[in-house]
């Protein structure tokens, strides 16, 4: 119609509508891609493609193979030095006021996310739940060997009790004044003043004169620390003591003072029948621990994800060699956002884990859609391919990167941290995706094809049931035609009849 030639276009029309398909039988492999090419790019697409990528691709492939393995490479041992999280867990930009505020109220050294460590003995700390579960809670199991009723044990406790209390030793520094609740200095003072007496006692009488002791006032003190009994005997002692520590901490502050907790606590020798105790501190340190957990499992999560994403490359295009090249690229734009992470000085924190955990699927889309069509393209040689494939796919994939980018532009200029740091993720991740769909994996192909590598010989030999259309430009392994059933069900590109041999497929619709 375009050309004026209504009359042929029609008897086409009722070619295929009545049966008559013996005029597209002419129709070779390399006719029917370009009929599906001048059917599926508009004419100022198709320019632009030719002259911004084909043409570049074809003529410097070998230059852009180059610099892009250089710059993935760099950005690799720059993603090296990715390191686990050093800044507080906030919503708020630093020089945000809300910022501000909450860092004042921590130098006033107010009670504000302040932790208190718990002091435990007597006690196995295991978990008996169900892990997966959680609704599942654990059970109290009870040390065996435990006895702090002895004189060593009573002296031991009543020393530990009055070191945090004098705030003396390694601790010092991390400890609140007056904020120590232990039982055993309690005990200790209710002695002196009450029954003329001090630690240490004997067993019994130990065991009698705490009874006393706790009905007598020492409930008002169970919220901070308490003595468990089992039939009628103390099994578990427990202390609480104030810190200057707050959850909110990063990880580099907060692992050196567990790791002094742990120190002080081996350091104590505790007598035998006593044993080494544990500290607790709330949600501390499991959000330390978690802060941990942010670096592995982000790292867990690419590997994983790399993997999947080869297999089902491999499974779709049924080419070895090129389901590695179209991983490599995806791997490469995750691996250039990792490298912009380090160089803006971000931590892997909980914002930067959630895009580490999705970089991947972010950046698989681009180079799928060109390695998929590269794959079923049934041209003689590797640049007939890779031209067929970038003039098809290139005008949708980048029309689609345009609007998504664009969308998440609008994202940084947000002042809640993770809106603005996501939406640079989002921008960042797809136009190094963009790039190394449109360059990286047709120069990469190419260049392999230059060394003599021959890609056909490392297709999987997988033979479907498909149309006459498909098996011809999608199935290498198939050996026979079978016509569609229907002319309804599948249109194909068409071919102006009517005319001698050669005049039709330039006027092709």
């Amino acid at each position: 119609v375009l050309e004026g030639e209504k009359e042929e276009v029609d008897a086409a029309l009722q070619a295929v509508l009545s049966g008559e398909r013996e005029e597209l039988s002419e129709l070779d492999d390399d006719e029917m891609d370009e009929c599906m090419m001048e059917v599926d790019t508009d004419p100022p697409a198709k320019a632009w493609t030719e002259l911004l990528v084909v043409d570049v691709v074809l003529q410097w492939h070998n230059h852009i193979a180059v610099v892009l393995v250089i710059i993935v490479g760099l950005c690799l041992a720059t993603a090296t030095q990715l390191h686990g999280p050093d800044g507080e867990i906030t919503l708020w930009p630093s020089d945000h006021n809300q910022a501000k505020y909450m860092k004042t109220e921590l130098k006033m050294d107010t009670d504000v996310g302040r932790t208190d460590i718990r002091l435990t003995w007597g006690v196995i700390p295991v978990d008996t739940g169900d892990l997966l579960d959680p609704s599942s809670k654990t059970h109290l199991e009870l040390d065996p060997t435990f006895d702090g009723t002895t004189e060593a044990a009573q002296m031991y406790f009543l020393r530990v009790c009055k070191e945090l209390e004098d705030m003396k030793g390694k601790l010092a520094h991390v400890l609140r004044r007056g904020s120590l609740k232990c039982p055993m200095l309690d005990i200790d003072r209710w002695l002196r003043d009450e029954r003329n007496s001090s630690l240490p006692l004997k067993k019994d009488q130990f065991v009698s004169e705490i009874g006393v002791w706790w009905w007598e006032g020492a409930f008002r003190h169970r919220e901070y620390a308490e003595i468990y009994y089992n039939h009628g005997v103390p099994r578990v002692f427990t202390m609480w003591v104030g810190t200057t520590m707050n959850w909110q901490q990063p990880y580099k502050v907060l692992k050196p003072q567990w790791e002094e907790w742990e120190e002080w606590m081996d350091g104590t020798n505790p007598p035998k029948e006593v044993g080494k105790g544990f500290h607790s501190a709330g949600g501390t340190w499991v959000t330390m621990e978690t802060q941990v957990e942010l670096k592995r499992t982000a790292t867990y999560s690419l590997g994983i994800s790399l993997l999947l994403a080869f297999a089902v490359l491999l499974i779709a295009g049924r080419n070895v060699i090129a389901s590695l090249v179209a991983t490599c690229c995806i791997g490469g734009a995750a691996v250039c956002f990792i490298a912009f992470m380090v160089l803006a000085g971000w931590s892997l924190g909980v914002i930067e884990s959630i895009c580490m955990t999705i970089v991947i699927g972010m950046s698989c889309d681009y180079t799928v859609h060109i390695a998929s069509e590269h794959c079923h393209m049934k041209h003689q040689t590797q640049e007939e391919r890779i031209k067929a494939t970038l003039l098809i796919m290139a005008p949708p994939v980048i029309s689609a990167s345009c609007t998504t980018i664009g969308a998440s532009l609008f994202l940084l200029n947000c002042i809640i941290v993770f809106l603005s740091k996501f939406g640079g993720f989002i921008s960042l991740t797809l136009a190094a995706a963009l790039v190394l769909a449109l360059y990286g994996y047709p120069s990469f192909i190419l260049a392999l094809t230059d060394m003599g590598v021959q890609l056909d010989s490392f297709v999987i030999p997988i033979c479907c049931n498909m149309n006459a259309h498909s098996k011809a430009r999608y199935a290498p392994c198939e050996t026979h035609e079978s016509p569609p059933s229907s002319p309804d069900t599948h249109m194909q590109p068409l071919k102006s009849v009517g005319k001698e041999d050669g005049e039709g497929a330039e006027n092709s619709d």
